[in-house]
């Protein structure tokens, strides 16, 4: 079995991410965006199992978890920005808005000045309406 030689951080990084990644998209649907992001930008206790992962870990794990749950950017995003805190790495979430040709939507999260979670390429065009920062837990 394959999670068999993954480290059990990184195997409890995995199923973390599908169970916040569901819990988000839920929370989406049921609850106003304003307590959606308290949950996200709220750091919760530590969780010291998550403190060797990296930020590309992070989101390399909530893009597995999305192919399994089928999830938006804006999910995505929330998501990565809620583990990368609970990970200790201070991040930033944009959404933000295209008027070009009609109107399009993104989210996208920074740490440490690169984009881990959601596309880089052609975020130019997007102008940010939202901008939210987390801190370590």
């Amino acid at each position: 079995m394959i999670l068999k030689r993954v480290a059990p951080a990184h195997r409890m990084l995995a199923f973390t991410a599908l169970a916040t990644l569901l819990a988000v998209r839920l929370s989406l649907w049921m609850l106003s965006f304003d307590r959606v992001m308290r949950f996200v930008t709220t750091s919760g206790f530590p969780r010291s199992i998550y403190r060797g992962c990296t930020p590309p870990e992070v989101a390399g794990a909530v893009q597995s978890a999305s192919r399994l749950a089928g999830a938006t950017c804006l999910s995505q995003a929330l998501t990565t920005q809620k583990l990368l805190s609970w990970c200790g790495h201070p991040s930033r979430l944009h959404i933000g808005v295209s008027l070009a040709e009609e109107f399009e939507a993104h989210a996208w999260v920074e740490c440490c000045g690169r984009v881990v979670m959601g596309s880089a390429d052609g975020l130019d065009r997007f102008i940010p309406i939202l901008t939210m920062d987390t801190q370590r837990s």
